[in-house]
C-alpha cells in the first residue's frame, strides 16, 4: 500500500523540505505524520479527507454528523484509536466499519489485525472529528443498545496473512525450527494427526499456517486445504445453520486433506461451534487426514473448551515457537532491508530495544526506510532512537 507521504510528494501537496520538517517535529513529539503536517500547516484537514477520497476507493464519512456505536468501539482499544486516530463506527456479523483519519497507514491495519477478527471497512474522516468521538465514546461508560447499519460494497483493508506469506520468507533458528519443520511436513502431505503450534503474538504461528495453505495451493497438487479464524468458523457455522446446511458444512470440513485452524483460544465459550469443530476433527483423524492450530495458550491452559475437544488437542503434537533472541531478530531484519544500506550498529539497536513482537519489528524497519528513501538521511544509532521511540521496549 502506498504511504501517505508518497501521496503527498507524488502530489506535490508538499516539498521534501516540507516533509522533514514533520518528520523531525514527529520524532521530537511524537503523534501521526499527518496530525504533525497539520498543526504545522503544512496540510489542510479537509484537503486532506478530499484527497484520500480521490485516490483510493475509501469513502468520506462526517463524524460531526454520524453517531458512533459505543458497541462497535468496544472492539478496539482506546491506546489504539489514539495512537492511529481511527474509531469503529459500526459492526455487523463480519464486518467493522472503522472511521480513519488516515486510511493509508498500514501499520494501522495490522494494529487492529491484532485485536479483532472483524474484516475492517475503512472510511476517511477528518482528523479532528476523529479525536473528538475518541474522547467522546471511549470516556463515556453508557453502552447503547446497537443500531442496525448496513455495510457498503467498499474494499475491505488488505489482508496481512496468507496471500503474501510463504515459507521462503520465513527466518529459522532454534527458537522456530520444529514448528517449521511440522509444518513444511503437512505442506508436503508428509505428515498427518494434529500439530499444535503455540506461542506469543507476532513469533509467526500465522506466518507458518498461511506459508502451508499457500505451498498446498501453489503446487497445484493433489491436497486439498481449509484455512479458519474462529470468526470466519462461526460466521460460516452460522450460515450452514441459518440455511439448514449444516450436515453440508460438516460434510465439506470433513472432507480435505489438510485443516487448518488460526487462534484456536479465541473459540472459548462458544459451545456450538466447538461441537461441530470436534465432529470435524474427529472424522478428519478418522481418515489420516492433517490438522494445524495455532494460539497462544497451550491445550491443557485453554479456558471455556468442551472437554472432548481440549483432550483432542492435548493430544496433538506440540511446537513451541520460542520469543525470537537478537540473532533471529538480526537475520530478519537484514533479509528485510535487502540492498537499503543501515548501518550495523543501527540494526542492532532495533533489534535489542522493540520487543519480541516481529510485526512491531518491521514497522520500525519500515518506519527508517521511508525516512532513507525520502529525506536522504544517513541514520545514527541517536537519529534512530529518537525515531523509533514508540517501539521500544
Amino acid at each position: 500500500m502506498t504511504s501517505l507521504s508518497e501521496v503527498l510528494l507524488e502530489k506535490k501537496v508538499i516539498t521534501k523540505e516540507q516533509l522533514e520538517k514533520a518528520l523531525k517535529r514527529q520524532w521530537e513529539e511524537g503523534g501521526t505524520l499527518e496530525e504533525v503536517l497539520v498543526q504545522l500547516g503544512l496540510l489542510d484537514e479537509d484537503k486532506l479527507v478530499q484527497l484520500i477520497v480521490e485516490i483510493t476507493p475509501y469513502r468520506k464519512i462526517d463524524l460531526g454528523l454520524f453517531e458512533v456505536d459505543p458497541e462497535a468501539a468496544s472492539h478496539v482499544p482506546k491506546r489504539i484509536a489514539q495512537k492511529f486516530i481511527l474509531i469503529p463506527v459500526r459492526k455487523s456479523k463480519r464486518y467493522l466499519a472503522v472511521a480513519m483519519a488516515n486510511p493509508l497507514d498500514n501499520e494501522a491495519y495490522e494494529a487492529l489485525k491484532q485485536v479483532t477478527d472483524f474484516e475492517i471497512i475503512p472510511f476517511v474522516a477528518r482528523i479532528s472529528d476523529v479525536k473528538r468521538a475518541i474522547k467522546r465514546v471511549y470516556e463515556s461508560e453508557e453502552v447503547e443498545e446497537e443500531t442496525p447499519f448496513e455495510m457498503p460494497q467498499l474494499p475491505s483493508a488488505p489482508k496481512m496473512e496468507a496471500p503474501s506469506m510463504k515459507f521462503d520468507d520465513f527466518v529459522v533458528n532454534e527458537t522456530n525450527r520444529f514448528a517449521y519443520t511440522l509444518a513444511r511436513e503437512i505442506a508436503k502431505g508428509d505428515r498427518t494427526g494434529i500439530v499444535y503450534i503455540v506461542g506469543d503474538v507476532g513469533v509467526g504461528k500465522t506466518h507458518l499456517l498461511a506459508a502451508v495453505m499457500n505451498e498446498i495451493k501453489a503446487s497445484g497438487g493433489h491436497l486439498s486445504v481449509v484455512y479458519y479464524t474462529p470468526t470466519s468458523f462461526v460466521a460460516e457455522l452460522e450460515a450452514a445453520l441459518k440455511s439448514r446446511e449444516l450436515s453440508s458444512f460438516r460434510a465439506r470440513n470433513s472432507s480435505v486433506d489438510v485443516f487448518l485452524f488460526d487462534d484456536i483460544e479465541l473459540l472459548s465459550q462458544k459451545v456450538q461451534a466447538q461441537e461441530v469443530l470436534l465432529y470435524i476433527v474427529d472424522e478428519l483423524l478418522l481418515n489420516g487426514k492433517s490438522l494445524m492450530f495455532t494460539s497462544i495458550q497451550r491445550p491443557k491452559d485453554l479456558g471455556g473448551f468442551i472437554p472432548k475437544l481440549k483432550a483432542r488437542l492435548r493430544a496433538a503434537i506440540l511446537a513451541a515457537i520460542a520469543p525470537p533472541d537478537k540473532d533471529l531478530k538480526l537475520e530478519i531484519l537484514k533479509r528485510k532491508l535487502g540492498s537499503m544500506p543501515l548501518d550495523e550498529e543501527v540494526l542492532k539497536f532495533i533489534a535489542e530495544n522493540t520487543g519480541n513482537d516481529i510485526r512491531i519489528l518491521e514497522g520500525a524497519l519500515k518506519e527508517l526506510e521511508t525516512l532513507m528513501k525520502h529525506t536522504g538521511t544517513t541514520l545514527s544509532k541517536e537519529i534512530a532512537k529518537g525515531i523509533l521511540r514508540r517501539y521500544l521496549s
